[in-house]
């Protein structure tokens, strides 16, 4: 971590505790986001393990439905998620109940006593994406997977510990060198046209949180989504 940032603005993650915990020892003041399908990483084993949804999801229409505005959930502002999720909660199918309290424990926080819940595994603040559609932030960690697939490719499978070493130093240089190339507009990062069209849409989409109803709100967030 000697070559990061003592200040970043925000650091990105997937659902890997370990590597949260060592974000919070060392940049304790540091805000940082889980930037992975919400639908996927909390449905996922839920949807492909022996015992899980997967044949509901595809048979069962109410089903599939309710399982995808859960994901939707990280794609309106922190303060609703609750009140939503409790919506959820009391209209989705019996079928959904596991799912719902696995969701629950881990992303939202049980409830106790007095109206009050514990902390989740996962707090809403690192999961939300809505914040980041303002700042037009990755959503997903699409990016660093492509990466990791080109360092991957780009190597020989079981090197020497000391190759390994020289090009993961090789690669460094090379991303501290777009990054000044980045911050200084020598080049831009190009985005494929359909993923443009879809920042614009969310965008435009979580500007009207607030002027329509909160069905057609999910209903537009669903259709936007093939999952």
């Amino acid at each position: 971590m000697q070559h990061i940032s003592q200040r970043p603005i925000s650091i990105t993650t997937d659902y890997e505790k370990a590597v949260h915990n060592v974000i919070k020892k060392n940049f304790r003041r540091q805000q940082f986001r889980v930037v992975s399908s919400i639908l996927n990483s909390v449905c996922g084993d839920k949807l492909t393990s022996p015992h899980g949804l997967q044949k509901l999801f595809v048979d069962d229409r109410q089903v599939r439905r309710y399982l995808k505005i859960f994901g939707c959930l990280a794609l309106i502002p922190e303060q609703f998620v609750i009140e939503e999720f409790e919506k959820l909660q009391v209209d989705s199918p019996d079928s959904l109940d596991d799912f719902v309290d696995y969701y629950e424990d881990n992303f939202i926080g049980r409830q106790v006593r007095n109206q009050r819940r514990r902390a989740p595994r996962f707090p809403i603040a690192i999961w939300s994406c809505f914040p980041r559609l303002d700042n037009q932030l990755p959503r997903t960690n699409n990016s660093n997977e492509g990466w990791h697939r080109a360092v991957q490719h780009s190597v020989r499978l079981n090197p020497p510990i000391y190759e390994s070493i020289k090009d993961l130093q090789m690669e460094q240089h090379a991303t501290l060198v777009m990054a000044e190339q980045l911050q200084a507009g020598l080049v831009k990062k190009v985005k494929r046209v359909k993923y443009e069209l879809l920042d614009e849409q969310l965008q435009q989409l979580a500007s009207s949180f607030d002027l329509i109803p909160r069905d057609l709100y999910f209903k537009r967030v669903r259709a936007l989504f093939y999952f």
